[in-house]
């Protein structure tokens, strides 16, 4: 079985100032709502690999008294934190490696920016109200091509 450890879940976003005038991204803040235990029926299906954009790449464990993101090296790419650079021109894509262990976590995401020297923060939603993932506990785990054939 894999472990949430060695295979966590990934909440990639892209940051892109709506003008031409540079923001600066001063962190993104994760704060845990909920956490239970995974649950002991079903299966868990990976994903399949996505397509090639350089990413800044965070692990940010879920079950930490404070969650804090921490910057990982990819390949070649050297580990990069905040504060990051955007404007509509120069977007940035962070790949937030999300590491829920064995449990089922509810949770919320929150960039922050300073623009025109005034500090800004919003809610990453995607249309919902929080955001949620969880851990495999004892649930078994397949990859996409074992579970499901292509016609």
């Amino acid at each position: 079985m894999t472990s949430a450890w060695d295979d966590p879940a990934d909440l990639t976003l892209t940051l892109q100032a709506k003008t031409s005038q540079a923001i600066v991204v001063t962190g993104v803040t994760i704060r845990r709502l909920s956490a239970a235990p995974a649950p002991s029926a079903g299966s868990i299906v990976n994903k399949e690999c996505g397509g090639a954009m350089y990413q800044r790449v965070f692990d940010v464990d879920l079950m930490a008294q404070e969650i804090n993101l921490q910057p990982v090296s990819e390949g070649a790419a050297k580990a990069v934190d905040f504060p990051l650079k955007v404007s509509d021109s120069d977007p940035e894509q962070l790949s937030l490696r999300l590491l829920p262990g064995d449990h089922d976590v509810r949770f919320s995401v929150e960039v922050n920016w300073i623009s025109e020297g005034e500090a800004h923060g919003e809610t990453v939603a995607d249309g919902q109200p929080v955001l949620r993932v969880t851990g495999p506990g004892r649930l078994p785990v397949y990859a996409y091509g074992e579970t499901f054939t292509k016609p």
